[in-house]
């Protein structure tokens, strides 16, 4: 069996639009250093009892010293492609242990913006 890369591992490509607006956060270490989150929805690949498709809500985070370009196009309803890895992440809420998972993108790519 062959090694496998550790960057080889944990990739994740998504497809879909921009929900809504989005948080752009500085880092307080580097105040230069900048996070943007927001959030994608992004279509099943299967229709549900009714006929139609759901979507679901991803939770999408983009660390940059650069975000004036995506700052332009990142608009409500802009379709993009996402390019990153998961990070999961756990809380806890009163004795239970809750686990989330987020999008870290490396890359956004924009395929329209509408208006």
């Amino acid at each position: 069996m062959g090694k496998r890369k550790d960057d080889e591992m944990n990739q994740v490509m998504l497809v879909g639009q921009v929900e809504g607006s989005y948080e752009i956060v500085y880092d307080k270490k580097e105040s230069e250093r900048k996070l943007m989150k927001f959030l994608l929805k992004v279509q099943r690949p299967f229709k549900n009892r009714d006929g139609h498709y759901d979507n679901d809500l991803v939770n999408i985070k983009v660390w940059t010293n650069n975000i004036d370009d995506l700052d332009i196009s990142l608009q409500d309803k802009a379709m993009i492609i996402v390019k990153g890895r998961v990070q999961s992440y756990r809380s806890n809420n009163y004795d239970d242990d809750i686990y989330y998972n987020e999008i870290i993108a490396d890359k956004v790519t924009y395929l329209n913006c509408l208006n």
